[in-house]
């Protein structure tokens, strides 16, 4: 993509800010239509599907505070190193063939 499509006026396109409990993204569309998505691991873990609307036009120091707000309540919250910490208690250890 040449840098000349990203500066169009006519190319408007407001990118759309979540949490995933497990991570922040952004998606947005190129000039051409395609998705993009940006992202950003958090330090926590909650059961999937998870989505929720934050506004990231705030401070990292905020950012981390409102998201754990919202994630407190949610099905499966922990720290996601608590998480890793029995994970392999969880999965099944793999079957030699």
């Amino acid at each position: 993509m040449s840098c000349d499509l990203c500066l169009q006026p006519e190319v408007k396109v407001a990118p759309w800010t979540v949490t995933h409990s497990v991570c922040w993204a952004m998606y947005a569309k190129d000039p051409k239509g395609n998705a993009i998505e940006f992202f950003s691991d958090t330090p926590w873990y909650g059961h999937q599907p998870f989505l929720k609307p934050m506004d990231f036009n705030i401070d990292s120091d905020t950012l981390f505070a409102e998201t754990e707000v919202l994630l407190r309540d949610a099905p499966g919250f922990q720290q996601l190193d608590d998480f890793h910490k029995n994970l392999d208690k969880r999965i099944p250890k793999k079957e030699q063939a």
